[in-house]
Order: C-alpha cells, then structure tokens, then sequence
C-alpha cells in the first residue's frame, strides 16, 4: 500500500466519466452515467475522493427531512483498503448533523459480506430485509444508523 494524500470534493459533471468507470469496475450491476449525472441534482448530498487529480472513490446520498438515504459509495480497485469509504462516510456524517439530520438509512446485498461488515463496523444496526429485492434473487439488509 503506497501512502497518498486525498481530497474529498463535491462531485461535479467533470467528475461523473470517472465514476461511471468505478461504479462499471466495482458493481455487478452498475448504475449507468445518466443515473449518477441525475443525482448531481441539488437534492443529492455526492463527494468524489481524489488523489492526483483522480476519482478514488465517490459517495451519493440523498436527504429527506432529517433523514439521510446513502444510495451509493464506492472506491476504485486500486484504491481500496486506504480508509476512503470511511472518509467519506465521515464527510457525509458531519454535513448530516450540521443539517439536524436525525437517521441515515442504506440497503445492503446480503451476499455482500465486506459491505455489510463495514457498515457494521461504522454502528449501523440492520432492521428489516428486502426478500429478492436485487438480481438472481438476493436479498437486501436494510440498515439504519441513529445520529445524536
């Protein structure tokens, strides 16, 4: 593992060929370009993590109210395991309590262990499963984690 500095940033359209290509490299089922360009919308709460002027790692997230819904996080293969997702995670918990943002829910592949662990390990609790929700018949763990 090299040691190198990363900006978080919001994201911008300048931004959204290099997600795309994370999101294509990292899911089995990739939200398309047009999806995540939709959610540079003002509603949406995004960070792009760059290092040399790349997209390390991205988040999307969308506020209701004084609930948040994470709908998105993902790291670059080369780039994982550097505390990226964490940091990201951390950007959005400070701007969710500087917007009395009370809850921030997520749904989780059930098969996707590492997710899930880290998701845990940031103290979400899961609360219901969504049975078949996701292709081939996987389920998804919905999860909450409860701000003070």
């Amino acid at each position: 593992m090299t040691s190198q500095l990363y900006d978080i940033k919001q994201m911008s359209v300048e931004h959204c060929a290099q997600v795309y290509a994370i999101e294509q490299a990292s899911q089995a089922h990739p939200w398309s370009e047009a999806l995540i360009k939709s959610c540079l919308h003002p509603r949406y709460f995004n960070l792009v993590c760059l290092g040399n002027n790349q997209v390390a790692g991205f988040l999307i997230a969308d506020m209701v109210v004084d609930e948040l819904s994470l709908l998105n996080i993902c790291v670059a293969p080369h780039a994982r395991r550097q505390g990226i997702a964490q940091q990201l995670h951390q950007y959005m918990i400070n701007f969710a309590k500087q917007n009395q943002v009370h809850k921030v829910w997520l749904e989780v592949r059930s098969d996707n262990t590492e997710a899930f662990n880290l998701y845990q390990k940031l103290g979400y609790q899961p609360i219901s499963i969504r049975k078949n929700y996701y292709a081939a018949g996987v389920d998804a763990l919905n999860m909450q984690l409860m701000l003070k």
